[in-house]
Parts: C-alpha cells; structure tokens; sequence
C-alpha cells in the first residue's frame, strides 16, 4: 500500500514537473537503455551477478585426468538496461540547479539480482566557476570526461568504479585548471 501511494506521489510529481514546462524554462529529460545479452561460456570461472561481472578463471580441476570446469554453460540478463530522469532551468542561490537519479536491476549484491538499484542521484549547483554536487555519483577519482561508461563492464577484483554518496566541490581556476574536494562516504555498493 505505501509503494502504491509513493508512485502515485511521484507520478503527480512528474506531472506537476511537466506542466510547469513551459511556465519556468525548465527541462525534464527522460533516458535510459535496454540492454539484454546472451552468452555462452566454455570454462567455469568465479564470477557475480549471474555471470555478468567476470573476475577470472577457476583452476583446473583435474579429478581422473579430465577438467571438471572445463564445461560450457550459457546464460542471458537485461540487469545492465536503465532508466534515468534528469531535471534542469531552475536557479536556486544564484546557480543553475541540475537535479538527477538514474537506476538500474543490477542489485547490490549476487542475492539481489535483478532487483532495482539506486545507481546516481544528486543535485547539482552551477555558478560561473564554482559548482557543487551533493548526492551519490562517481567516485571523485574517477574521470567522467574520458572513461567510455557505455560499455564498461567491471571484469577486474579491483572495482575503483564505485558510486560514493558525497559532497563535491570544483573551481575553475583557469580553462585549463581545475581544483576540486569532496567529502565522501563509502556505500554498500559492492562488486561481488
């Protein structure tokens, strides 16, 4: 009953969103992807996700001289497809307000598969050369401008893509120059 009521308020939300459209100037984008794979894998290996994240290969099982991981197995998942909603045109303390959360079913552990995950959500605050973001994005050592996070997917034991909920600042010292801080929080995002 409360999931109910909780959609309904957002739908009215979205609703009050659009309306105001044309009112404000401001800008309610709606993106995502739909992503489904099939695949089939010929050596077992130690993995998560339903075989979506790969990390390596086990090692040879050689019970009465044959591999036991030595057998094929096939799979499909649409966990990596997503849905994001992006807001924008509101101005709130002298800067330009970007507002966003973006989800996908990939869970937050191999036992939550398939289950909605809560990916990005924060806002954004934009003056001449200072901005701020106060919510869950990238962790701050992580280069949103060169690393192609269309089609990464995480096959490493090391995950240095996590999501970090966070404080963020960054100044524009020159055009070339940036200087930023954050205070961040680990979260419960984890790869296995």
């Amino acid at each position: 009953m409360i999931r109910s009521i909780t959609l309904i308020a957002a739908l009215i939300s979205f609703h009050t969103v659009l309306s105001q459209e044309s009112e404000k100037n401001t800008k309610l984008e709606i993106n995502g992807s739909l992503r489904c794979q099939f695949y089939y894998d010929t050596y077992q290996s130690l993995e998560s996700r339903d075989g979506l994240l790969y990390f390596y290969p086990l090692k040879a099982d050689t019970a009465n001289s044959v591999d036991v991981n030595r057998t094929g197995k096939t799979g499909s998942s649409a966990y990596f497809s997503r849905i994001s909603l992006k807001y924008t045109g509101e101005k709130a303390f002298g800067a330009g307000l970007t507002a966003f959360i973006e989800a996908d079913f990939f869970g937050t552990h191999q036992n939550y598969t398939g289950h909605l995950r809560l990916r990005h959500v924060f806002v954004k605050l934009s003056w001449d050369r200072l901005s701020m973001l106060f919510g869950q994005y990238w962790h701050t050592m992580v280069d949103t401008d060169v690393i192609p996070f269309d089609h990464l997917v995480g096959s490493v034991p090391y995950f240095p893509l996590n999501r970090s909920p966070q404080v963020s600042a960054f100044y524009n010292l020159s055009d070339r120059f940036l200087l930023s801080g954050a205070i961040i929080i680990h979260s419960q995002f984890n790869v296995v």
